[in-house]
């Protein structure tokens, strides 16, 4: 779905995807109508407007630390990992740990996507 324009077969499937949205539109809208009460009003348009709050929270990208790399090998899903790591490859940790959050910034893609933590370790 990243790919730029989208082949023939991919906005296919899109289309498909979204052509029942209109239908289940209309089936929730009747369900709302139906458990809608004077006292719990879950009209379409209240429903529309708390999703609009939720769109209104703004995410933060985490801070860049760089110093944070060194957790890349002090710990591995919770488990201590004794991986010790000579000057010269520290020194590559970081500068890899800084290129990825260069790259992922500027690309707007998130930390996994441009390499994973076990692939800059393995680097």
């Amino acid at each position: 779905w990243r790919q730029r324009p989208l082949p023939a077969d991919m906005r296919s499937y899109a289309v498909s995807d979204t052509m029942y949205l209109l239908d289940i539109y209309d089936k929730i809208r009747l369900e709302l109508i139906k458990y809608s009460t004077d006292i719990n009003d879950i009209s379409v348009e209240n429903v529309l407007d708390a999703s609009k709050n939720v769109c209104l929270i703004r995410f933060d990208k985490e801070p860049f630390r760089p110093s944070s790399y060194t957790k890349l090998i002090t710990s591995k899903r919770g488990k201590k990992m004794n991986t010790a790591l000579t000057d010269g490859q520290d020194a590559v940790l970081k500068a890899l740990y800084d290129w990825r959050d260069n790259i992922a910034r500027e690309e707007d893609e998130s930390l996994q996507y441009v390499c994973g933590n076990t692939g800059l370790v393995r680097i």
